[in-house]
């Protein structure tokens, strides 16, 4: 998202989606007051949910203060109308989802964007449980877009690696 909105100059929001362990406003020291579930259920202006990130495009917008209280929004109609209107305010939408493997709104949210990055914990997510989610994924109508690898051990020094 920051190299997008740096690099590329574009308009760049990033979703965070995940009601049980919302971070990333934790991740730029953002306090939000106003989650984006909020502006959905109060039909406010997006523009409450949204926390800009310094002078740059880039923009975050965390799930609801108070998720655990409120039933999921992912599949309602609001949802769709607020997704047409990000979509027109922005070049990209990153949503961070929950994990297909234990939230359904992960897979509900698959089949609203444009394509879906399944990441990985490497060395650790055994492959029929990344087949299972990637066929999930699919069936609920989702697009992978690709796989990525987190949480990398490196057993060789990284500076050989360098060198290879």
């Amino acid at each position: 998202a920051r190299v997008s909105a740096i690099k590329f100059g574009k308009s760049v929001l990033l979703l965070d989606a995940d009601r049980n362990h919302p971070s990333q406003h934790l991740f730029f020291n953002i306090k939000p007051e106003v989650g984006w579930e909020e502006v959905i259920q109060d039909d406010g202006p997006i523009e409450k949910a949204l926390y800009q990130i310094g002078e740059t495009r880039l923009f975050i917008s965390p799930v609801s203060q108070h998720s655990a209280s409120t039933p999921p929004m992912i599949d309602s109609l609001q949802m769709d109308t607020f997704l047409k209107k990000l979509r027109q305010r922005f070049d990209l939408i990153l949503i961070d989802s929950p994990p297909a493997t234990t939230s359904s709104e992960g897979l509900s949210i698959s089949s609203k964007v444009d394509g879906v990055v399944l990441v990985l914990e490497a060395e650790k997510t055994r492959w029929p449980v990344a087949e299972n989610v990637k066929g999930r994924i699919t069936q609920s109508g989702g697009k992978i877009l690709g796989i990525v690898l987190n949480k990398r051990r490196f057993y060789i020094p990284e500076f050989i690696y360098r060198r290879l």
